[in-house]
């Protein structure tokens, strides 16, 4: 990328770089040393995006942006199994689970966690095949649910007080 760096910080880069590519056996020349610098970056800088494939927005960065699916590996995420939906639930009530003295209650919760979830990806699978429109059930859309239940019983608790 042209001009990138600022020339004072291109001398730093080429100057303390040049030992190391001299030793590379890279050369001294000023375009050599840098060349090796960008090569460097591409070997060691590594990028991670995260884009939700919901709606039209991400097409057309892949139509902007082609890069993204020419020169990028793309990781497409299934939908969590059940024992790793029943796992993030437990880890979630635990951090409250003395706050709110539902230890007892610990695995009926994940379990209704976890079927909230799953009826809710039924539900969308068949609200796409009768009306084919979308509504998707993400692992952000979980961690809410969870979290709205855990303020939810917060406030409860607030108005009925339980002894704990």
């Amino acid at each position: 990328m042209p001009n990138l760096f600022p020339t004072e910080e291109k001398a730093t880069i080429i100057e303390e770089l040049g030992p190391r590519a001299r030793e590379n056996g890279k050369g001294d020349s000023r375009d050599t040393i840098m060349a090796y610098f960008v090569q460097l970056c591409r070997e060691n800088l590594h990028i991670v995006l995260a884009f939700s494939p919901v709606g039209d927005q991400f097409r057309n960065r892949c139509r902007q942006f082609p890069s993204i699916i020419n020169c990028c590996t793309i990781d497409w995420y299934n939908p969590w199994p059940a024992e790793a939906l029943y796992s993030v639930a437990h880890r979630q009530y635990s951090a409250n689970e003395a706050q709110l003295g539902i230890s007892e209650y610990m695995d009926s919760l994940c379990n209704m966690s976890v079927n909230i979830h799953q009826s809710v990806s039924e539900a969308s699978d068949r609200y796409f095949s009768e009306l084919r429109r979308k509504n998707y059930t993400t692992p952000t859309s979980y961690l809410d649910l969870i979290k709205t239940y855990v303020e939810m019983l917060k406030f409860q608790r607030g108005i009925v007080p339980v002894k704990i």
